[in-house]
């Protein structure tokens, strides 16, 4: 197969400026996605989920399947999604706790330490991961430059940084997924082996279940379909190593799924097969416009370019660009056809819509091949160079917007526990004055028709408009919406070595509770499914309204022995429930 022309760049780009621009663009995901991880406290019963059972790993020390007997997901007490996110926080829980203590922590002690940073860290070493993958792997498909100008547009994308600081497996799942889908196209249009192929479906399995393999299959499978009824063969298949990729991804995921199932048992089939995956894809259908809107949004103005490129590459038959035209088109199928639909499936299709663009940006911004990734690199230096001569006085204005705007925000979140106020409020004014001078910036270089500085400063601007006022929006929207003060409350109240039983509450919205109930064994949560209301024993109680409405209409209750202690509400995203804490002294 002829190769595209921007790989042949790489006969005169040289090793070290590779290099120097990979690490460019991996320090400017990074610094994008960690700027304050975890400054803000955890209010999404999905993040919540899963920190559940991350420390459930670290306090048991079962780091297979481990249980938490006082909640009930999916009908079982088992986590409902494989452990490769969990493992990875646990990882990172116990390295911050022997960095900080000097010694190697465990069971409780380190559970302990587990926090909001370590919550979200394998979601943002993951996007790091993938942002480094467009640019590593897509130079095999679609030439360095195009690559990198890809690459480049993930830290500018407002689904993809959001995701990468949310504690969710989604991001875990679609940085394995999306290299697997990366290297079956290098695979299937120029022969090389596929077990790189199977490895990141193999870890996209331990990653979300069955769907790791199944996503990248269907990606495959559909360019296959193509390219098989043009030749009206199948034959080109035969030469792939497919036994080979088969050993790898067996080797991958059968030794957790095995041990799992001797501990699991039908429980493991329950939760991870027929609820959390052929149930979701079979259930009751949500709307099929419920994705219009993501997609518009989540990632423009990538997606439009992706869009026109994937349109071209279809109708010239430009097999590297043609691959991920049919890939992105059929993840976006898959997730289109499936019942169960949530914003963040969206994600697989991400790092392939950034190649795209790339490919379209790569057709579009001047300069030969063989120079492209000189002219990526000195991108930042012609901003510089080009500024009008009125930046100075309008980077000051934008400062100072930029300063009364962060002073607000501060003033309006003085009243929850605001983290770190000082490192915050200038991040925000760096953020939020950077975008404005990138926005004055972009407005001129429309005006001048460069189309490397409106390049440029449309990355600088969306990229620090996502860490800097958006992210302080977010941190604030958490602070408002906290259960860390309804938590802190609880266990104020209840004297050393009681245990609280919570009733009426619901199963996913108990998960906020156990993430930061700081004593595991002091808690016990009613499933919602137990079927009849019980008298309960002596001691501490969080009851729903129903529950405590229920009790109070007994004939028995005023001689019952209970006690009011206090009313308040449990918050979360689009969470608002009322529970009374009250003690019952005796039984009638």
């Amino acid at each position: 197969m002829e190769l595209p022309g921007a790989l042949e760049a790489d006969a005169v780009i040289g090793t070290g400026r590779r290099r120097l621009l990979l690490g460019a663009l991996a320090l400017w995901a990074a610094l994008t996605i960690f700027s304050r991880l975890g400054g803000a406290p955890v209010y999404i019963i999905n993040e919540g989920r899963e920190g559940v059972y991350v420390r459930a790993m670290l306090d048991t020390g079962d780091w297979i399947l481990p249980s938490v007997p006082n909640h009930v997901e999916c009908g079982e007490t088992i986590p409902d999604k494989p452990p490769l996110f969990h493992w990875i926080a646990g990882a990172a829980t116990g390295v911050r706790g022997a960095l900080a203590s000097g010694r190697v922590l465990a069971g409780s002690e380190l559970s302990r330490r587990f926090d909001e940073w370590t919550l979200r860290s394998p979601s943002a070493i993951a996007g790091v991961l993938m942002t480094l993958a467009v640019a590593v792997l897509g130079a095999r498909l679609i030439g360095e430059r195009a690559a990198l100008l890809g690459a480049a547009t993930l830290p500018a994308t407002w689904q993809f940084v959001q995701q990468a600081t949310y504690g969710r497996v989604d991001m875990v799942f679609a940085t394995c997924a999306a290299c697997a889908i990366l290297l079956a196209g290098v695979a299937l249009t120029s022969g090389a082996r596929a077990a790189g192929t199977a490895a990141f479906a193999g870890l996209a399995v331990l990653a979300k279940g069955p769907l790791g393999l199944v996503l990248p299959g269907f990606a495959a499978g559909c360019w296959v379909a193509l390219r098989s009824l043009r030749a009206r063969s199948l034959g080109w298949l035969q030469p792939l190593p497919w036994l080979a990729a088969s050993a790898v991804l067996v080797s991958i995921v059968v030794p957790w799924y095995g041990a799992a199932l001797l501990k699991g048992g039908m429980a493991l089939v329950r939760s991870h097969f027929l609820t959390e995956n052929a149930g979701q894809f079979f259930g009751e259908p949500m709307p099929l416009t419920f994705y219009v809107t993501p997609w518009l949004a989540d990632s423009f103005p990538w997606n439009l370019a992706a869009a026109a490129s994937a349109w071209q590459a279809l109708r010239r038959r430009r097999p590297d660009a043609e691959f991920l035209a049919v890939a992105w088109i059929a993840v976006l199928a898959f997730f289109e056809i499936a019942s169960y639909k949530r914003r963040a499936y969206l994600l697989p299709a991400i790092p392939l819509a950034a190649m795209l663009a790339g490919v379209w940006l790569d057709d579009r911004l001047p300069g030969p091949a063989s120079r492209g990734t000189e002219a990526l690199s000195t991108a930042i230096g012609r901003t510089l160079a080009r500024l009008p001569g009125w930046s100075a006085p309008a980077a000051a204005v934008c400062l100072g917007i930029a300063t009364v705007g962060t002073l607000a925000a501060l003033v309006t979140f003085s009243g929850t526990r605001f983290p770190d106020p000082l490192y915050t409020g200038a991040a925000t004014i760096v953020g939020a004055a950077a975008t404005l001078l990138a926005g004055a910036w972009l407005v001129h270089a429309v005006r001048t028709g460069d189309r490397w500085l409106t390049f440029a400063a449309l990355l600088v601007a969306l990229s620090a408009a996502c860490a800097g006022p958006v992210r302080t929006a977010q941190i604030g929207e958490a602070l408002t919406s906290s259960p860390k003060p309804f938590v802190d409350r609880v266990v104020a109240t209840l004297p050393p070595g009681e245990v609280v039983s919570v009733r009426g509450l619901g199963d996913d919205p108990s998960l906020l509770l156990l993430l930061y109930f700081p004593f595991p064994d002091r808690i016990v949560v009613v499933p919602q499914a137990e079927p009849p209301r019980t008298d309960p024993q002596p001691g501490f109680h969080l009851l729903g309204p129903d529950e405590w409405t229920w009790l109070q209409s007994r004939p028995e209750f005023p001689a019952s022995g209970w006690r009011e202690l206090w009313a308040d509400v449990l918050r979360g995203r689009g969470l608002r429930v009322p529970l009374v804490l009250a003690q019952r002294s005796h039984s009638r």
